[in-house]
């Protein structure tokens, strides 16, 4: 195995354990799938809402300043866009700084910016619940 493909599943995994704990804090018990090639890493679950979880890099763009923070995510894989037959939402993890984000899959296509300027779009989710919240995932 190389360096590079130890280190980004290592990374991969430490995003996960985050998101696991962030969401931990938040009241919801978590799975993950453990068998097979799946399209989610985590169920959140606060039954009876199920909400499948794609934990992906949240990265920062050399454009952020202390006041203007600005951030890319990829949500997809293999360049296939994730959708809701994939997963409920994108939850970005940066390694570095503990800043997530969490993005209702409808407002997660392929490669996406956040930033906290106002005109953008997707700031509500920066370092928020808000995403969980509007997808109320799968009741059972």
């Amino acid at each position: 195995m190389s360096r590079d493909y130890i280190k980004h599943h290592t990374e991969g995994t430490m995003r996960e354990l985050i998101a696991a704990k962030i969401l931990m804090e938040q009241g919801y018990r978590i799975s993950t799938p453990n068998f097979g090639a799946c399209r989610y890493d985590i169920i959140a679950e606060k039954f009876p809402i199920f909400i499948r979880v794609q934990v992906k890099p949240l990265k920062p763009l050399s454009l952020s300043t202390e006041t203007l923070q600005k951030w890319s995510v990829q949500a997809e894989s293999n360049n296939k866009p994730y959708t809701n037959a994939d997963c409920d939402v994108i939850m970005a993890i940066n390694l570095e700084s503990n800043n997530f984000a969490i993005v209702p899959i409808e407002k997660a296509t392929g490669l996406f910016n956040i930033s906290t300027h106002n005109t953008n779009t997707r700031r509500q989710y920066l370092n928020s619940f808000v995403g969980l919240e509007e997808v109320g995932g799968i009741t059972v």
